[in-house]
């Protein structure tokens, strides 16, 4: 009886939550949750903004970080002030992780095999 009543709350759980639940391998073997829209964003695939170095935003000092789920890039640029865009980057080599940065901006956007531009609606 509990399961009949649980289901239709599940179900809409499954819509309106912004995680994403695929998952991807690295080269190395690793799983990473794959890319996928998220609420409130616009997302680019295959893209990066031109200056990204010049408007990182540092996340315990660091301007790129390991991640393993867009979710936390996400996460940590809902906490930021100023933060109006992310670019999770998926692994390309054996050698790579995926990875996070934040931006201040995201202007000229270009293509960049494996990055992922998030971009905040307005």
């Amino acid at each position: 009886m509990l399961k009949i009543l649980l289901m239709p709350a599940i179900a809409l759980l499954a819509l309106v939550s912004p995680v994403s639940l695929a998952q991807s391998l690295t080269p190395a073997g690793e799983e990473y949750t794959s890319p996928a829209r998220i609420g409130g964003y616009d997302w680019f695939s295959g893209t990066t903004p031109m200056a990204a170095d010049q408007n990182t935003i540092l996340y315990d000092g660091k301007t790129v970080w390991e991640t393993d789920d867009p979710i936390k890039c996400f996460s940590a640029c809902e906490a930021f002030l100023g933060c109006t865009a992310f670019i999770f980057a998926e692994p390309l080599t054996a050698e790579e992780v995926p990875t996070c940065s934040m931006l201040r901006a995201a202007p000229d956007p270009v293509v960049k095999r494996g990055s992922q531009l998030y971009i905040r609606k307005h």
